[in-house]
């Protein structure tokens, strides 16, 4: 990532949003007292792609701006919310189904509870967090 981006350290912020869907996916597994299992791992992998795509998708709009000032930064991540939105509550909805086991027979529900609990967290953090941290390692990086 550090070629694609020309850079080590937004690679690095970019990567803050995985922390927090897997916090996520863990408090979700564990309010529905779901295991740890082979299914809940992959949701971990599958969480990896979802949160870095989120956060890519937010810094590539951001990278393009003419003048980085806090007014644009914003403006632009409001612009992207919903492509973020969409690809994060398409597959929140999609899983609900999944989620839902009531007999505890369904093998997948630790899967399905385990994204949507991670991709909420790191939908928040994308949204939230990352375009102020953006913004600065943009900004420290133009002044170098």
């Amino acid at each position: 990532m550090g070629a694609q981006f020309e850079s080590f350290t937004i690679p690095v912020y970019i990567l803050c949003a995985i922390p927090s869907a897997f916090i996520g996916a863990f408090l979700s597994l564990f309010i529905f007292r779901q295991t740890i299992n082979i299914n809940s791992v992959i949701a971990l992998v599958v969480l990896f792609g979802l949160s870095v795509n989120n956060a890519i998708i937010l810094y590539e709009a951001i990278r393009e701006l003419k003048t980085l000032t806090p007014s644009s930064v914003i403006k632009e991540s409001s612009g992207k919310i919903r492509a973020i939105l969409v690809t994060s509550l398409t597959t929140i909805f999609a899983l609900i189904p999944f989620a839902i086991d009531p007999l505890h027979k369904n093998a997948q529900s630790s899967m399905s509870i385990a994204i949507i609990g991670g991709l909420i967290t790191s939908l928040i953090t994308t949204v939230f967090i990352l375009p102020p941290i953006l913004y600065k390692a943009m900004k420290n990086k133009d002044n170098k």
